[in-house]
């Protein structure tokens, strides 16, 4: 999913924004016995900056994660990062007290918002975070309160995306260091982006599960979408007792992110 910030061509009256399709369509997903309805994108491929209007198969799979472990996610507070349509965030928030749905993309943020109208739950709630950027994660943190449990799905495109994103979600399980935990609906694409993953976790302080799709899938949604390659990286800090993280290191960072061409 899309988490960096991309000119909709709105404010400079730019040609991009002809381009720009914000049509969607309604669409629904069976997890169980519940019905869950979006408003998503009906083109099979979009622009690389806005491929959060798609449902991707990794969301799907992470909602039947969420469904399969929905007993753990009753009562507590997520956020979904590069949320996309928000298909997972919207699911957890039938059962967590509180949702906090984030993506980095105006486009994306627009949606996101139709969608929290379309299904009226007041405990989900939108909000613009990019990741790499402590003073966004501190603001985040301060308006809506530390998460229980991180989600995103297929939130690793590029190679370019795994500082910036495992950073982010050490600053978040720091809040609540001993009980946290993130949850990423993984696809495997490219050997060598997976081996940056887990080294990058490696060095930032992480330690990655690999729980497989096949474990949770049901077998019609496996014969599906394919639970081959499709994994759930449990991601939780190795050491919550040591968490510090210095100035210098989130100011790396954030000039990484502004140089990003993604």
């Amino acid at each position: 999913m899309s988490n960096f910030t991309v000119d909709d061509g709105e404010e400079d009256g730019s040609l991009s924004a002809l381009f720009l399709c914000e049509e969607y369509v309604k669409k629904s997903w069976k997890f169980g016995d519940i019905w869950l309805e979006l408003l998503c994108s009906n083109m099979s491929t979009t622009d690389h900056d806005l491929t959060g209007q798609i449902v991707w198969p990794a969301a799907v799979v992470l909602g039947w994660f969420i469904y399969h472990n929905r007993h753990n996610f009753q009562g507590i507070a997520t956020i979904e990062l590069g949320a996309g349509c928000g298909l997972s965030g919207f699911l957890a928030g039938l059962f967590c007290s509180k949702t906090l749905i984030t993506d980095g993309n105006k486009v994306v943020l627009r949606l996101l918002e139709q969608n929290r109208v379309l299904l009226s739950n007041e405990s989900v709630h939108v909000s613009s975070l990019i990741w790499g950027r402590k003073k966004e994660v501190e603001d985040t943190i301060q308006t809506h309160g530390a998460p229980d449990v991180i989600i995103g799905a297929d939130v690793v495109l590029w190679p370019s995306f795994v500082h910036p994103l495992l950073i982010t979600v050490r600053w978040l399980l720091a809040y609540k260091a001993s009980s946290s935990v993130c949850y990423i609906s993984y696809v495997l694409r490219a050997v060598t982006t997976t081996n940056l993953f887990f080294s990058t976790a490696e060095e930032l302080g992480l330690t990655v599960k690999v729980i497989k799709a096949s474990e949770f899938l049901p077998d019609d949604v496996s014969d599906l979408i394919g639970a081959e390659g499709k994994s759930i990286f449990e991601v939780r800090l190795s050491n919550p007792h040591d968490i510090h993280l210095d100035k210098s290191e989130s100011a790396a960072i954030h000039t990484d992110i502004l140089s990003s061409p993604y």
